[in-house]
C-alpha cells in the first residue's frame, strides 16, 4: 500500500497495489461543525416532549435567564385546540371591563386593553403548528405580551409606583419579557396582599386569588419540567384568567 503525506485542505487518493479502485480520503470535518452540531441535538433533545428531570430543569433555567427554547405546548392538534379555546377568556375579561369601566381610572383601563392584547397574542401564537416558520415570531409576540400585562397591572395595582420603574420596565421588555412579567407580578401580589391586611372583606377574595394563581404558577413551571404532561398550558391559561377575574374589583377604582 502506498503511503501519501495529506496537505490541509485537499482531497488525497489512496491507492492499493493490485487494486484499480481509487480510495478518496476525505477532509477531516472542521471541529467548529462537529461542535455545532452537538449543541443542535442537545437543543434537539431538550426540545423532546417526552423528556422532563434534568431536560426539563435546563428548559426553565433558559425560560428564566431569558432565552427559552421553542415551544413543546402545542405538540398535537387537539392541545393545539384547547390552548387557543382557553387564551379567550383573557380577551373577554379585557372587553368587558373596557365596557363597563367609562368612570375607572386610565390605569384600569390601560390594564383592561393589556388583558385584550394578551389573549389576542396567545390566539395568534396558539393557532399555528410548531412547524409553522411564523412560531417563533409569534412566541416573542406572546411573551412581549404577558410582559405587558404584568407592567400595566402592576401600575393598577400600585397607584403610587414610580414613572421610572414603569419605564425602566418598558424599556426591558424587548430583551426580557419573562424577566418584567415576574418582577411586576411580585409587585402586584405585594399590592394586592397589603389591601387583604387591612380590609376582612378583600380578604377571601385574596385567598382564593392566591390558591387559583398557585395553580396557575404550578402549571407555568410544570410545563418546562414535564413537557410530555398533556394541557398544562391551558390550565394555565383557565387558572390566570380566574386569578385576574377574583381581583378585578380591587383593580377598578
Amino acid at each position: 500500500m502506498r503511503q501519501l503525506s495529506c496537505v490541509p485542505g485537499t482531497t488525497q487518493v489512496l491507492k492499493c497495489e493490485g487494486s484499480t479502485t481509487d480510495l478518496p480520503l476525505r477532509k477531516p470535518r472542521d471541529v467548529n461543525q462537529t461542535i455545532a452540531s452537538i449543541a443542535s441535538e442537545t437543543d434537539v433533545n431538550l426540545l423532546s416532549t417526552r423528556r422532563g428531570g434534568k431536560d426539563g430543569l435546563e428548559r426553565l433555567k433558559r425560560m428564566v435567564l431569558g432565552t427559552p427554547l421553542p415551544t413543546v405546548c402545542d405538540s398535537t392538534f387537539s392541545e393545539r385546540v384547547a390552548n387557543v379555546l382557553t387564551s379567550i377568556p383573557f380577551m373577554v375579561l379585557g372587553v368587558n371591563n373596557i365596557r363597563n369601566a367609562r368612570r375607572a381610572s386610565k390605569t384600569y383601563k390601560l390594564y383592561s386593553a393589556a388583558l385584550v392584547g394578551a389573549g389576542g397574542a396567545a390566539l395568534a401564537f396558539h393557532t399555528p403548528a410548531n412547524s409553522d416558520p411564523i412560531k417563533p415570531a409569534l412566541r416573542k409576540l406572546d411573551h412581549l405580551a404577558i410582559g405587558a400585562l404584568g407592567i400595566a397591572t402592576a401600575r393598577c395595582a400600585n397607584p403610587a409606583l414610580p414613572l421610572s420603574w414603569t419605564l425602566a420596565s418598558a424599556a426591558m421588555l424587548p430583551f426580557h419579557p419573562q424577566g418584567v412579567a415576574g418582577a411586576n407580578l411580585l409587585l402586584t401580589e405585594r399590592a394586592f396582599l397589603q389591601k387583604a391586611a387591612g380590609n376582612a372583606g378583600f380578604r377571601a377574595t385574596y385567598q382564593k386569588h392566591l390558591i387559583v394563581g398557585t395553580v396557575a404558577a404550578a402549571a407555568f413551571i410544570g410545563e418546562e419540567l414535564w413537557p410530555d404532561v398533556p394541557c398544562l398550558h391551558a390550565t394555565w391559561h383557565v387558572a390566570a384568567a380566574v386569578a385576574m377575574n377574583c381581583v378585578d374589583s380591587f383593580l377598578c377604582k
